[in-house]
């Protein structure tokens, strides 16, 4: 019995510059939704409007081929938000950094304090 190859799980995976891309061109044109109908896109607009448009630029290929892959064959301008956002493994790093300076500074702070306390019990002894 041949075996079917998998599906790349990659492929409908969109990168994280391909996702700014397209978050780009949104915001550009007012977009808030791409969707994939018989080979054309449907683009509605802001205001509620839309669109069939032929794939007749290198640009818009591109865009058509990272929403083929979709599992919707759609895109929405709230989707690409939440991921070019709220992702996690990019904000932890500066989160880290944050707390690892802001306690050393703390334990610098009270070192230099328990060091001057030392200072003045000695002071006053002599």
């Amino acid at each position: 019995m041949p075996v079917s190859p998998q599906p790349n799980q990659k492929s409908n995976q969109i990168s994280e510059t391909e996702k700014r891309q397209l978050l780009q061109y949104f915001l550009t044109h007012n977009i808030t939704k791409i969707t994939l109908e018989n080979g054309k896109l449907v683009i509605e607009y802001n205001d509620s409007q839309k669109e069939r448009k032929e794939v007749n630029n290198q640009e818009l290929e591109k865009y058509q081929h990272f929403i083929q892959n979709q599992p919707s064959h759609s895109i929405s301008l709230n989707e690409l938000q939440n991921n070019t956002t709220s992702n996690p493994t990019q904000s932890n790093p500066n989160k880290n950094n944050l707390l690892i300076l802001s306690l050393a500074s703390f334990f610098v702070q009270l070192a230099s304090i328990v060091f001057l306390i030392q200072s003045l019990f000695l002071l006053v002894q002599i």
